[in-house]
């Protein structure tokens, strides 16, 4: 499949919804199957994708080497073929997707604009249109200074709302689920797996910067 270019690219990402969520909110993650793992399911799938030369000589990730990752992670998960199909599972054309960016970071430890966008553009080669596509983070400021562009699409809180929407419902059966599970019964697969090397020493590394700057 081809690269989308990169003026494209933005031009794709800018008819996103890009914004912050309303103050007091709590950033949730939407799950769609509410039934908690058996033992037979209590390992985890997680595929890791690597690229020694994902910056080149720059600051920022190459964008055309994000995709390739992205879309090498996304086929390994779900063990396709194709780079679209795996999104076509994962989300019907209409429906909204919410993009939950970490972007209170800054540059360079944020979130990535390549990654954003290309995910944003699997999601379009899906079926999902750009309009219902909602990048968000809780200020602003914090996204701007990441690289993103806000939107000034005047209904934006509530696209953000609508991709948000159900998401206190999936939660409180989720917890009656586990709560009618035998003792000992959890939503989360136990902690068992090692810790990639070297991945320690990045998280140790990202909050000291964070505690810097504050």
């Amino acid at each position: 499949m081809k690269h989308m270019p990169e003026k494209t690219r933005r031009d794709f990402l800018r008819d996103c919804a890009i914004g912050a969520l309303a103050a007091g909110a709590a950033p949730l993650a939407f799950a769609r199957d509410v039934n908690p793992p058996s033992a037979s399911q209590a390992k985890s799938k997680v595929i890791i994708a690597r690229d020694a030369a994902l910056y080149g000589s720059g600051n920022n990730p190459e964008a055309a080497r994000v995709e390739k990752l992205l879309d090498h992670a996304m086929q390994a998960y779900s063990d396709s073929t194709d780079p679209v199909a795996p999104w076509r599972k994962l989300f019907k054309p209409n429906e909204v997707v919410g993009l939950k960016v970490n972007t209170i970071a800054g540059p360079g430890l944020s979130t990535h604009v390549a990654l954003v966008e290309a995910i944003c553009e699997r999601l379009k080669q899906a079926g999902i249109r750009a309009g219902n596509i909602v990048v968000w983070d809780r200020t602003e400021g914090e996204l701007e200074r990441a690289g993103f562009t806000l939107s000034n699409d005047p209904m934006l809180a509530q696209r953000i709302a609508a991709a948000l929407a159900g998401v206190e419902q999936v939660e409180m059966e989720l917890r009656r689920k586990v709560d009618d599970t035998a003792a000992g019964g959890s939503v989360r697969s136990p902690g068992g797996e090692k810790v990639p090397q070297g991945y320690e020493d990045k998280v140790a590394d990202y909050y000291r910067k964070l505690g810097k700057s504050k």
